[in-house]
């Protein structure tokens, strides 16, 4: 019988493999959400898992002995394409993806999809817009979270994320009309 451990609907894992049970028979497994659609919130539509908490959290299941079986709630396949190849190509050679190499797989998956002329600007938004979406999940909006009055949150998020749709349409434009 295999133990499945689960994330806790965040994308943090909520337990790792217990020692004692590392060699057991079974083995270990993790079901992971970068997709929830349940109570009290759903988080969908947007990518708000970053490759690096990605491979943080998987590393710790494989590193654990939580390696025979990865389920992974995706929902959405097209909003969660970087995640989805990223956890497959983790799972395939996990290795091959030091936690200090994240951003040159980025810019691999960006040259692979969008060109290599664009590679580095692609590479840093796909980093920026998970980031971002996990300070707020858009479908957990509630007041309060940044300070309007305090250390200037609210101005300085406005203002990444105005960074961030500008640079998105300066690079629309110079992207084929195909992609």
């Amino acid at each position: 019988m295999l133990l499945l451990f689960c994330d806790n609907n965040w994308g943090y894992i909520r337990r790792t493999g217990p020692l004692k049970e590392r060699n057991r028979r079974g083995g270990m497994g993790l079901y992971y959400h970068i997709d929830m659609n349940g109570g009290p919130w759903n988080d969908r539509w947007v990518n708000t898992s970053p490759i690096p908490k990605l491979r943080e959290q998987f590393h710790l299941a494989y590193e654990t002995g939580i390696d025979d079986l990865w389920i992974v709630n995706v929902g959405d396949l097209k909003p969660k394409e970087l995640p989805i190849d990223f956890i497959l190509r983790y799972a395939w050679d996990p290795d091959a993806i030091p936690a200090d190499r994240t951003d040159d797989y980025l810019r691999a998956w960006a040259g692979e999809n969008f060109g290599e002329a664009h590679a580095d600007a692609v590479a840093a938004l796909v980093s920026a817009y998970p980031k971002y979406n996990l300070w707020r999940k858009a479908e957990v909006q509630v007041p309060g979270i940044f300070s309007v009055v305090n250390y200037h949150e609210s101005d300085r998020t406005e203002q990444l994320w105005q960074d961030v749709a500008h640079r998105a349409d300066s690079l629309r434009r110079l992207l084929p009309a195909a992609m």
